[in-house]
């Protein structure tokens, strides 16, 4: 998930993970559209997803988590998001072992969106809320352009 403004307006980190939940509801509604007899196409699409959202949630975790838990003394909220980054990282890895073919493997891939739509609706509503009354505008900014750093060193450590 690249952020086409990237580069050209500073974006805080609000706007940049926003987008990128997006990016990823995309992602999903194509994987669920996607006629059965396309496997190749639908194996492509979910190793773009995948990338996508293990280098989203690696990146996040080592530039918006660790600097807020930094700033909280009541850290319950983000041991809560990194569980769900990792039953996330498990659900992408039993995907990834099984056939798109296999008649379980849509199954799989909606109680993966779940997970992921529970966790940005929290996210958005809770975590960012935290985040607004602890961070400036400046440092919203700079979260942001950390985050795009260690997303692309994500990426490129993550094979497809």
């Amino acid at each position: 998930m690249t952020n086409a403004a990237e580069g050209v307006l500073p974006l805080s980190i609000y706007a940049v993970l926003k987008g990128e939940h997006k990016e990823v509801s995309l992602f999903f509604a194509a994987l669920e559209a996607s006629p059965a007899p396309i496997e190749a196409a639908k194996r492509s699409l979910f190793g773009k997803l995948r990338k996508e959202l293990l280098s989203h949630a690696r990146a996040e975790e080592a530039t918006v988590y660790d600097p807020l838990q930094a700033k909280i003394s009541d850290t319950a909220m983000l041991d809560e998001a990194r569980a769900e980054h990792e039953e996330m990282e498990d659900m992408l890895e039993t995907l990834h072992a099984l056939d798109v073919a296999d008649d379980t493997w849509m199954e799989k891939l909606r109680e993966l969106k779940e997970a992921v739509d529970h966790h940005v609706e929290e996210e958005e509503s809770e975590t960012f809320k935290t985040m607004e009354k602890l961070f400036s505008e400046d440092e919203a900014k700079a979260l942001a352009n950390a985050f795009h750093e260690a997303k692309k060193k994500e990426q490129e450590a993550i094979d497809s």
